[in-house]
């Protein structure tokens, strides 16, 4: 069985902390030496991930300001485990009390229980998504490795439908994004009030996000065990929430003909380049980048702390009524957007050469 706090075989992310508990800690190894680093690198994408930033996310207030604890000298990495603490400084941990001996429909309460029998029920504890903070922190030093590997990937995520309001082009990068949602700015208000709909019916949202990976290296990955489909499906599913990954044409392939989902190809023999006439295979075949842009759907659940009243169990096997309190995302596709971009980034580092 794989490990379940690390990701990674060359470039391997460890990572401990409870969503209530005094901070998390991340260990990155297999940084080379040399690596200009500072705290400084951190702030833009852990700020993106971050809550408290608007009404359509958790209220939850954390600044998250990263300290380096190790494998940083004189402004640069020296070859050795990086360690970085983000301390919680904003926690509420009375507002989960109710939640000791009952378990809330739709989370891991549950199943938190059943495998280990004593749970942090503050927030989630080791279930709660604040643990992406992690993946975000090791995004950043992989992103630097890739630079100074002169490897130039684009990651794009934004949320292509949230409920029943839906992005018409799932795979074209808009023109312009709602900073605050995510989400194209010709459906983020129609977006907006859903959420806020939803909110005042003590309700939550299911989301999708939209991934599009530019400038993906031609001949990335392997065959069977070794596909990229696989790595970044393994990678993207390690993500709290996610309930369905679809690459290119994805589950609307079973309604089209070959001739339809086929990718005519053609070259040019004065650069030898090849040319796809349509991207249904999302940038995979046979588990090995073609070179086109891998294209990923990402489906989100529903948040499954609401304060609308549900039907439940207790430790006791007794059915009890729950209203859950505290401060929850109503939706997830908002913050999930800069923590999916972080996973892959994550992920093909530890297939690039």
């Amino acid at each position: 069985m794989f490990p379940s706090n690390s990701f990674g075989s060359k470039f391997i992310i460890t990572d401990a902390g409870e969503s209530h508990g005094p901070g998390y800690v991340t260990i990155i190894e297999g940084c080379p030496s040399g690596i200009d680093l500072s705290v400084e690198d951190f702030l833009e994408d852990l700020n993106k991930r971050r809550p408290g930033k608007s009404k359509f996310v958790s209220p939850r207030d954390e600044k998250d300001v990263p300290i380096i604890l190790a494998g940083i000298f004189e402004g640069r990495t020296t070859g050795a485990p990086i360690a970085i603490l983000v301390n919680n400084l904003n926690q509420n941990s009375k507002d989960y009390s109710h939640l000791e001996k009952t378990f809330r429909p739709g989370h891991a309460d549950y199943s938190y229980h059943l495998k280990f029998s004593h749970r942090d029920y503050r927030g989630g504890g080791r279930s709660s998504a604040r643990q992406t903070i992690s993946r975000v922190i090791g995004a950043v030093i992989a992103k630097k490795i890739l630079k100074s590997k002169n490897i130039s990937i684009e990651v794009n995520a934004f949320v292509n439908k949230i409920g029943p309001i839906e992005y018409p082009q799932p795979f074209k990068i808009p023109k312009s994004i709602d900073p605050e949602i995510n989400a194209p700015i010709s459906i983020a208000k129609e977006m907006k009030e859903s959420i806020i709909g939803a909110k005042k019916m003590g309700d939550s949202l299911g989301s999708q996000v939209s991934v599009i990976i530019k400038n993906v290296p031609k001949g990335l990955g392997m065959p069977f065990y070794g596909s990229i489909k696989a790595l970044l499906s393994y990678s993207i599913f390690s993500l709290p929430a996610v309930t369905a990954v679809e690459f290119g044409s994805g589950v609307n392939a079973s309604s089209m003909e070959g001739s339809d989902h086929n990718d005519q190809m053609s070259s040019n023999n004065d650069n030898k380049e090849v040319t796809f006439e349509s991207n249904n295979h999302g940038g995979i075949l046979g588990g090995i980048s073609t070179g086109e842009d891998i294209l990923i759907n990402v489906t989100l659940k529903p948040p499954s702390s609401i304060s609308k009243k549900q039907v439940t169990i207790n430790k006791e096997l007794q059915t009890v009524d729950l209203e859950v309190n505290g401060r929850h995302d109503p939706c997830l596709g908002p913050r999930f957007c800069p923590i999916v971009e972080a996973m892959i980034h994550v992920a093909l580092i530890n297939i690039i050469e």
